[in-house]
């Protein structure tokens, strides 16, 4: 995850370099920083729900698996709305944070970033908690799969082909379609694992 997640920031500030140059990545850098806080939190409640998952999986008691699933998922749902709106609704002031010279071109480029990027934020957090749950009840290659698409193998190319047709706006949108693209693999993933749990109880 970590060397993946160096990939996709160099890549990232190279294809933005080449359509902005310098005043397009320090907007990306505004973007990344505030993203870089929103992950944490997402990671956060992946983490805390870890133990509770792997005791549920570990007594086969499925009812506190989908409470504890259930809770998460709405938690991060409502953390996303609640990021998404307050960045929406505050992206001059953000921008001003961090582009304290007033560069007019950082932060028109910044605020519509700002404004893109984080509407991804509402997948990245069911699958940031899903590769945690999928990892911590024995299925670490979902996991696995889950975490390289969204950290490298899905977003480097998804970053290239949409910037390439559709410039700056391109290269936001790459993060919110990968995530979304992500989610639906997760989707799939669960309910193959839940049927094979249904299975091996009967």
């Amino acid at each position: 995850t970590e060397v993946s997640s160096a990939v996709v920031l160099i890549t990232f500030n190279l294809v933005i370099l080449r359509l902005k140059g310098n005043l397009g990545v320090a907007s990306y850098g505004i973007v990344a920083n505030i993203a870089l806080v929103g992950v944490s939190i997402f990671t956060g409640i992946a983490q805390g729900i870890q133990p509770l998952v792997s005791k549920g999986y570990g007594m086969n008691n499925y009812i506190v698996l989908k409470k504890v699933m259930k809770y998460a998922l709405i938690t991060s749902l409502g953390l996303a709305s609640l990021i998404y709106f307050a960045v929406f609704y505050n992206t001059e002031n953000i921008v001003r944070i961090f582009n304290s010279e007033g560069n007019l071109e950082v932060a028109q480029i910044a605020k519509t970033g700002l404004k893109i990027y984080f509407l991804g934020f509402f997948f990245a957090g069911i699958n940031i908690i899903m590769a945690i749950y999928l990892s911590a009840t024995e299925s670490v290659k979902d996991a696995f799969i889950i975490s390289i698409a969204r950290g490298c193998i899905m977003i480097v190319p998804m970053v290239l082909l949409l910037s390439s047709i559709f410039k700056m706006t391109g290269v936001w949108l790459a993060f919110v379609l990968t995530e979304f693209a992500v989610s639906i693999v997760t989707i799939v993933m669960t309910k193959i694992k839940k049927k094979r749990q249904h299975n091996s109880i009967i």
